[in-house]
């Protein structure tokens, strides 16, 4: 999870895995103009599951933790039901730590599709 003031993410401008990184960013990094990402950035971005190469949709909003700063997860809109005449399913929540790429385009999540019980 990292730290988030004014609704604002740091990322790099090529794809790097969070893992790398680690979880939280030191107080004297320095950033450049080019290394901020904004909220209204993030949702042009499209969010694909890299278990099933699956399209899930666009970020519409983050869930942070009011207390430190961190998100602690993506939210996408559910599909809608029927060309949207019977409203739509419930939204996706992508926890933080499934965030596998962040790129210039996309967004890469690793959410592994659940097994049928034998």
């Amino acid at each position: 999870m990292w730290q988030v003031q004014a609704w604002t993410l740091l990322l790099q401008k090529t794809y790097y895995k969070i893992s790398e990184i680690g979880t939280n960013i030191p107080l004297h990094h320095t950033l450049d103009q080019g290394d901020i990402m904004r909220l209204c950035d993030l949702k042009e971005k499209e969010v694909i599951n890299v278990c099933n190469c699956k399209c899930l949709g666009f970020v519409v909003d983050l869930d942070i933790d009011p207390h430190n700063g961190c998100i602690l997860a993506l939210i996408i809109p559910g599909c809608g039901r029927f060309w949207g005449l019977f409203g739509r399913e419930s939204e996706i929540i992508i926890p933080w730590n499934q965030v596998v790429k962040i790129g210039p385009d996309i967004i890469l999540v690793e959410i592994p599709e659940p097994r049928p019980p034998r």
